[in-house]
């Protein structure tokens, strides 16, 4: 498996799938100039741009259709979440307790807090990311854990939207369990190239948005385009819940 992995990722990059069209394209026009177009009234130069303009359709045709495949159309999120339906009233209401007790074991590196003015309906924020990475190959980000001053706008915020802020995709999956928590699963996607050309990057991004009472935690997992194995998002999330099943157990015998 990691030897296809390498093999997909050294030689199926899309700088080098552009590489390899043209290269085949030229060949092809190139053969048939020699035995069809040599000793006819079509001049070389006419055969040249034929075989340019062939090339530009071929490119854009493969552009588009990784676009459309891969940001129109998408597939699904990979993301498991199913773990947060299992929590109980209790443990959901004591999730934010889970990550700080993260933070004082060194799971989790605390980087800074930031709190927000009394109208604001987000209470506070941490900005954290896991203190050990080397078993994450790719990598893998926790964008803001941010706890709210009550459930609704913490449910609220998770819910899709078209207004801004917009969000890197507009297909996802919503997940609303009977347990106050709820997740926002955004069709993985790619990067278009900031130089005019809509080539998407050979990484696929996978947004995700988990919502456990008033606190709201958004992940970033950026892996190889061809990349579709188990992502570590779901692994985080299922670390969270057994911890926060796991602490509330502990209260019950310490009390």
């Amino acid at each position: 498996m990691e030897t296809l992995s390498w093999f997909l990722a050294t030689f199926l990059s899309k700088g080098r799938i552009i590489l390899y069209l043209t290269i085949i394209t030229i060949s092809i026009f190139v053969i048939l100039y020699k035995k069809h177009g040599k000793g006819t009234r079509v001049s070389g130069c006419l055969w040249t741009l034929l075989t340019t303009i062939v090339l530009f359709v071929a490119l854009v045709i493969f552009v588009a259709t990784t676009n459309i495949a891969v940001n129109s159309i998408g597939r699904p999120s990979r993301v498991d979440v199913s773990s947060i339906a299992m929590l109980n009233e209790e443990q959901v209401v004591d999730f934010e307790n889970t990550i700080l007790h993260f933070i004082e074991q060194g799971i989790l590196e605390l980087r800074d807090t930031m709190e927000y003015a009394e109208r604001d309906e987000r209470s506070h924020a941490y900005n954290v990311r896991l203190a050990e990475r080397p078993k994450y190959p790719y990598d893998f980000m926790i964008r803001r854990v941010t706890v709210f001053r009550n459930k609704e706008a913490a449910i609220h915020n998770v819910q899709p939207r078209i207004n801004p802020p917009i969000r890197r995709n507009t297909h996802y999956r919503h997940i609303q369990n009977n347990n106050n928590t709820s997740a926002l699963l955004v069709f993985p996607s790619m990067d278009v190239s900031p130089s005019g050309l809509y080539l998407p990057s050979d990484n696929r991004w996978i947004l995700t948005e988990v919502q456990i009472g008033n606190v709201v935690i958004a992940t970033a997992e950026v892996r190889p385009w061809h990349d579709l194995r188990t992502n570590y998002t779901t692994q985080f999330i299922e670390m969270l819940v057994e911890a926060s099943m796991s602490e509330v157990e502990y209260d019950e015998l310490d009390g």
